[in-house]
Order: structure tokens, then sequence, then C-alpha cells
């Protein structure tokens, strides 16, 4: 749990966030170090922020229903935060050049105003989640302003989904060996510490991981004038505290341990005074689901569980697909509990295989049959590849169009096909390449098909389609060398043999 902020250490953002955020920076530099890469180097002692000394007890309390359906609510949340922020930006990369206008038409004054308004309103979030920032020494000005902005590119990048379509079932994380050996020194090396260690360190990942996320989605929303309440960030009381709690407390209070554990029961407490209910689905308020209140499970009522639904449908989704489905835990007090202390261990999916021949196509299907047949959608990167924010947005648009070869995305998305059959394939065979590893030549290649295209556009042509490859696979093809005419008709005329043999047409 997050201790909280020192407020006689610390001004308010309200008064002076310039201030504020300075002293919020010194406080993590002086955990994390100064440097722009963060590194755990050999023999480096790893400063304790996170209550060791907590009575056992305390722990042990969080093993309870509540206090689990609070946290799975939680993370449930931030992972739906993580997919809308994953649309958001794939359109801002995509469509509106964002990374340009941040790196090269931003100056670092103005970078870091939307920084700050970013961590302020992450902050007003709700009323723990400055507490959240001890565990972020990322942001800082200087690390969210290194190279020309790249700093906050970066960490946009990190937070990015692979899967556009897909909510994730488990948050994604951002990488920080200096944290991880913070968090994991609540359990140690023992790999059977108790589920109330475990409970707490997956506790703290989710809180780092929310904070970055609110971050990332806060300073987009400022950088383009917007604003949005984001659902609630708890939806579930906290359990009060048991009496071998309070016992603890007494028992401890020689070796000043009390005070902590009573710190962490006050923390408890104002959550869930503080807490503006949510539906477990859609994370939505009443206000903002437009109802007069809603509505809460009966059957989880009756055991002292919190759950609540704003319609129907949000309650029939939770049943059959939640995480986990309702209807596993529905009215079953120690349900939830049992998926702590007891996981089953994870089931691999085998993939289904087809090993029956394709069907030879008629002679007046041959085209479209071949185009299927290169259709690039649903292939994975290869290990290392990560895709841009644009180029997903370029491949979520060729989900809904699989007929078009490619999007022209500025001003707005535009399908187009490439000229002839064969060149179509050609385009087709780069475009399934350079969107599983990083490969400039095809690049350029997809570049020169696209070109004559590109052209015809108004306000693209040559530059507009140069930037939007640019912003979409990380390459200029200005700065790679020309790919010539022959070298294209050699690959049609590859392609047009071994096509010819796989399909059996002439």
């Amino acid at each position: 749990m997050p201790r909280k902020p020192g407020k006689l250490s610390k001004p308010s953002y309200r008064e002076d966030r310039v201030a504020w955020n300075l002293a919020w920076e010194r406080e993590n530099d002086a955990l994390y170090g100064t440097d722009q890469r963060f590194v755990l180097k050999p023999g480096q002692p790893i400063p304790d922020i996170m209550s060791r000394n907590i009575p056992e007890s305390v722990y042990d309390g969080m093993v309870a229903d509540n206090p689990i359906q609070n946290t799975l609510s939680f993370h449930n949340q931030i992972c739906v935060l993580q997919h809308d922020l994953t649309k958001k930006v794939s359109v801002r990369y995509g469509q509106y050049d964002f990374e340009n206008r941040w790196t090269e038409k931003c100056t670092p004054k103005e970078r870091e105003k939307w920084v700050l308004e970013g961590l302020v309103r992450t902050c007003e979030a709700t009323h723990d989640f400055e507490g959240f920032r001890r565990y972020c020494p990322e942001i800082t000005i200087a690390r969210m302003n290194f190279e020309s902005g790249k700093g906050f590119l970066d960490l946009v990048q990190m937070l990015v989904l692979e899967d556009i379509e897909k909510v994730p079932d488990e948050v994604r994380k951002v990488p920080n060996p200096i944290w991880e050996a913070m968090n994991g020194s609540i359990t140690g090396t023992d790999k059977k510490s108790s589920p109330g260690r475990q409970m707490a360190q997956r506790i703290n990942d989710i809180h780092r991981v929310a904070f970055l996320t609110m971050f990332v989605w806060n300073t987009l929303l400022a950088f383009y004038g917007e604003s949005q309440e984001y659902g609630s960030m708890k939806t579930s009381k906290y359990d009060k505290p048991s009496s071998e709690v309070r016992e603890s407390r007494i028992r401890n209070s020689d070796t000043g341990q009390s005070k902590i554990s009573k710190d962490v029961i006050k923390e408890h407490v104002e959550l869930d005074r503080n807490t503006h209910r949510g539906c477990i689905t859609c994370s939505k308020t009443a206000e903002l689901a437009g109802v007069n209140k809603l509505q809460q499970c009966k059957k989880c009522l009756n055991i002292g569980r919190d759950v609540y639904y704003c319609s129907k449908e949000c309650q029939t989704k939770d049943w059959r697909s939640g995480r986990p489905p309702h209807k596993a835990i529905c009215g079953k007090p120690n349900a939830l509990v049992d998926m702590v202390t007891n996981p089953s261990p994870p089931t691999k999916s085998v993939p289904e295989t087809d090993s029956s021949p394709v069907p030879e196509p008629s002679q007046p299907e041959a085209a479209t049959r071949i185009l299927d047949y290169f259709n690039v959608v649903g292939k994975e990167p290869k290990p290392g590849y990560t895709r841009s924010p644009a180029l997903l947005h370029q491949l979520k648009q060729l989900r809904k169009e699989p007929k078009a070869d490619y999007f022209i995305i500025a001003p707005s998305p535009y399908g187009i096909a490439c000229r002839g059959l064969w060149t179509r394939i050609v385009f087709r065979i780069c475009l399934s390449r350079v969107i599983c590893e990083h490969n400039p030549h095809q690049v350029c290649i997809m570049y020169k098909l696209l070109l004559p295209i590109a052209v015809s556009i108004p306000k693209v042509g040559m530059e507009g389609l140069r930037q939007q490859l640019k912003r979409e696979y990380r390459v200029d093809v200005e700065l790679e060398p020309a790919v010539d005419d022959s070298e294209i008709e050699m690959m049609k005329e590859s392609t047009r043999g071994r096509v010819k043999s796989l399909m059996g047409i002439d």
C-alpha cells in the first residue's frame, strides 16, 4: 500500500504545481536515481518504501472478499482504459500526426505545460492517486522532454496494446528494474510467501500502471484541449479492520508498528468514504451512465459483497465474460478468496489447424481468391518488434475494409487499391513483411507502388505519403536507397509463377 505523501514536505498542486512537481521529482530521484534509464546496479541497496514492517495480520486482511473484489474491479478498469488509450493514440498518431507535433512543433516549455496538466488531472482522478506517483519515477519534466519529447513518446509506446480490438485480460506494465526490486521485497525470494503479501505486491503493480496510464491519457487530452471524466476509480468497500488487526496494533505499540497499521486502516476507511460507486463492467457512475442509481447484485449483497451495474447489458456481459465471470462467484462467500489463494493453472489453448488443401478456384474467382490469400490482417509481429500506434490505426482500417490494399490516413482515412492484380499482390507481400518486422527496403517498395495514387489525392501527394509511412514504420524513404523499376518487375514475375502454381490457374 502506498504511504501518504508528506503534507509538510510538498506544496499542493492546486496552489503551485511547479513547486509541487519539483518536490515530487526530488523525492523520487532520491529513491530511484537520476539516470535517464533505470538500471539496477550490482550491490545497489533497495530502499524500503513498501512498509515491510506492517504486521502480517494486515496483509492477511487483504485476502478478504471485498478487498479482492475492489482490486479486480480496479484492475479491469485499467485494462479498459489501456484499450481506450490505444484506440485514441492510434488515431492521434496516424491521422493527426501527434508524434511530429509533439517533438517538432512544441517547445520544451510547452511540453512541460502539458506534462504538468496531465499530472494534475491524474492526481485529481481520485483522492488517493497522488500517492501512487511514488511508484512512477519515469514521470519527470526532464525525462518526458528527453530528446525533444521522445521520452514521453517512449512511455506512450510502452503502454499501447498490440491488439487494438480487444480489452486485455492483464494490464500492460512498464518495465523498471528498480521498481520491480522494491515491490518484490514484499514477498522476497520466498516463492511460498503468504497470499496477503502476494496480493499487496499485485495491488502496488496495478497502482503503478494506473498512474502511468492515466497520466498519458490526461496529457494527450490536455494537448488537444479535451477533458473527459473516466468512469470511477473505485467500486467497492474495504472490509472493516478485524479484531486481529486491532489486537496486532496494541501488541506492536512498543515497536512502532502500531502507527503503520493504524495508517493503513485509516487509508482503507478514507477510500470507502470517498469512493464513487461504479458499474463493475463499464466503470461508469450513475451520473455518467444517465441513470438514477446503479443496481446492486442482491445475492452478493447478502454476503456483504458490493457489485453494481448500470444496465441489464452490463450485467449480462459481466455474468458471461467478466473477469472473472460473475456466474462463477455470485453469492458465493469465499469464491474470490479461493481464486487468489488457490489459483487454477493456466490452460494453453491449442489453435485449430486445417490440413485440407485449398480448393482450386474457378477462373472468374481467381483474382479475388488470390488477393484473399495474401490478406495480411491477423498476422502477428515477430518477437522484439513493436508496432507503432500509427500502424495499429492502419491495421484497424484494413480490418474494417479488407478489400482495400491500404489506407491513406490524412486528412481522413481513404481506402485505395494498387493498379493491376500483380502489383496488388506484390504490395500485399511487402505489407505482410513490414507489419511483422522492421524492413526499410520493403517500405520503400510500398512507397513506390502507392505513389501514383497518392499524388492524385488532394492534400496528400508525395510528401503526405512519405510522412505517413514514416509515422507507421519509422522509415524515411528519402534517406533510403531508391527502388529500381526492374526490381518490382522481377518480383511480379516471381510472384506470378509461384501463385499460378499454387492456385492452379493460367
